[in-house]
């Protein structure tokens, strides 16, 4: 009886220890990775797929997961590439922090370039660097005996150039500015 009951603890153990949420970090024809139809985006480029041919030269492509905890995004494993044709990634299982499966807040980033991360790719105020945030969006999850599920609530993103530094500090001046007046 001992043993029956030892088994079954460690059972229930190892599932439990499998509970996170997980899905697969992958993305359809239907939710590509695209460059934005604005004006500091080249004519050429505006909804091009990123990584397509006709883009920036020698662009290397990432893309990570965000999982959202309390108020906070906090990345999810490692970055991955385009590896499954332009604007198409494919990056493996990823697993939240949760602990049990169910429905989670998620977002997906993208940038070009050399940087290790996203944040540090829009903090090189480079205009040569593309980036883009997809929104948040909820998404089933899967874990334990639920196999991971697919990341369905991804509707695709778009890229644009990184922000100039002079550009970004005018509009904290300019946000500052207005708060100064409503204080008044």
């Amino acid at each position: 009886m001992k043993k029956l009951l030892t088994i079954a603890a460690c059972l229930l153990a190892s599932l439990a220890a499998m509970a996170q949420g997980t899905v697969n970090f992958s993305n359809g024809t239907a939710s590509l990775v695209r460059f934005a139809s604005t004006a500091d985006v080249p004519a050429a480029l505006q909804g091009l797929t990123a990584g397509s041919a006709g883009g920036p030269a020698l662009a290397t492509w990432h893309v990570a997961l965000y999982w959202q905890s309390g108020g906070s995004f906090s990345q999810l494993g490692a970055a991955g590439t385009f590896n499954a044709g332009a604007g198409r990634f494919v990056a493996g299982t990823r697993g939240s922090a949760s602990a049990t499966p169910g429905t989670e807040t998620f977002k997906v980033v993208a940038w070009s370039g050399s940087a290790a991360t996203y944040e540090a790719a829009l903090a090189s105020g480079d205009s040569s660097v593309y980036v883009g945030s997809s929104a948040a969006f909820s998404n089933a999850t899967g874990g334990g005996t639920t196999p991971a599920q697919a990341l369905s609530g991804f509707t695709g993103l778009t890229v644009a150039p990184v922000p100039e530094p002079s550009i970004v500090a005018l509009g904290l001046l300019g946000a500052a500015a207005l708060m100064l007046r409503r204080r008044n």
